[in-house]
């Protein structure tokens, strides 16, 4: 699939039991040449484009991906309550329509608890989560998670626990720039990020091509939709993730300033046995674009029971060299160029 083939905007209707559609797209490796299946939780505000990014790792890895609009994004119909657990629902059911009885679970930013309660929810369905640059609870006494985050992504969290004119405002500021002033968005949104994602917007053909078509996609059917999404995720969520026990691998890049280390050190200290890595040089857009194909090794090695190629790896200190992880949100220290990996 080439770059204008994906930017295409076709994809696949579900109609669900209750009216609704879901808008999905299956990409990577053909399912009847592969083992292993993953549905994919794209982040916020995103929509099923965004793992595009990873089709062609997974044909080389042998992996078929299923990635969907969540409910009220893009194609997928709105529901009236939306909340972890019904996203979970959404995700059952496009599974039953597929035929998958298990599938890994792979979610990137926000689509990181999603992901999470696929896996708590319904373990007997889970083969495996894997967990890129995930955004923790900042709710009631994780509330000092929030304060790690920087730029657009901390307004926006913080605007999520207040009443919904504030983010209905952000997203629909977004919707109109994506669909009026693209240009003048990509120029502009380095500014908000941090200097390794900022400078990769700047100079990446592949960010440039996608940015305004995966936003515009995104808020084709409106704001509501995704202002909905980001207060599910910001505010009290609805399942424990500590419920969690497959094999679970997590990755955050070190300069990541939208969802920085101590959110991912929040989902190890939660996932019992989860194995975190910490990747030097990486921040929030550029782990997945550069560091695709290792983080995809490694979630189809974790299956297999083997230990992947050191090539294949993200660049990353040696385990024994690694600092501890913070147990406590609240007790986790800002990472240093000295926590490099931990497993």
């Amino acid at each position: 699939m080439s770059l204008s083939d994906a930017l295409a905007d076709s994809y696949e209707v579900l109609k669900l039991p209750d009216g609704r559609q879901l808008a999905y797209k299956r990409i990577g490796a053909p399912v009847e040449t592969c083992d292993l299946v993953a549905m994919y939780h794209h982040g916020t505000p995103s929509c099923y484009m965004e793992a595009f990014a990873m089709h062609d790792d997974a044909i080389a890895l042998g992996l078929h991906i299923v990635t969907f609009d969540r409910s009220g994004i893009g194609a997928s119909t709105r529901r009236r309550h939306s909340s972890l657990t019904t996203v979970v629902e959404d995700v059952m059911a496009l599974m039953n329509h597929l035929g998958l009885e298990r599938a890994l679970q792979i979610g990137t930013s926000g689509g990181g608890p999603y992901a999470a309660a696929c896996a708590a929810l319904h373990p007997e369905r889970t083969l495996g989560l894997t967990l890129i640059a995930p955004v923790a609870n900042t709710a009631g006494h994780n509330w000092p998670l929030l304060s790690k985050m920087h730029g657009t992504d901390k307004l926006t969290f913080l605007l999520a626990k207040y009443p919904f004119g504030g983010l209905w405002s952000l997203h629909w500021a977004l919707r109109y720039m994506a669909n009026y002033h693209g240009a003048l968005l990509l120029e502009h949104m380095p500014e908000g990020m941090g200097p390794i994602d900022g400078e990769l917007i700047r100079s990446d053909e592949r960010v440039a091509a996608a940015f305004v078509p995966c936003l515009k996609h995104a808020y084709m059917n409106g704001c509501r939709g995704m202002a909905r999404d980001t207060r599910v995720l910001g505010t009290r969520w609805d399942v424990d993730i500590s419920g969690v026990k497959c094999p679970t691998l997590i990755f955050v890049g070190l300069e990541d300033h939208s969802c920085p280390p101590e959110h991912a050190r929040w989902y190890e200290s939660k996932i019992q046995g989860s194995k975190l890595t910490i990747v030097p040089g990486e921040a929030h857009v550029s782990l997945m674009l550069r560091q695709g194909k290792p983080i995809l090794t490694a979630t189809k090695e974790a299956q297999l029971g083997s230990k992947a190629p050191e090539e294949t790896q993200p660049a990353a200190k040696a385990p024994e060299e690694a600092e501890p992880a913070a147990k406590a949100s609240e007790e986790a220290e800002p990472a240093d160029a000295s926590t490099k990996k931990i497993v």
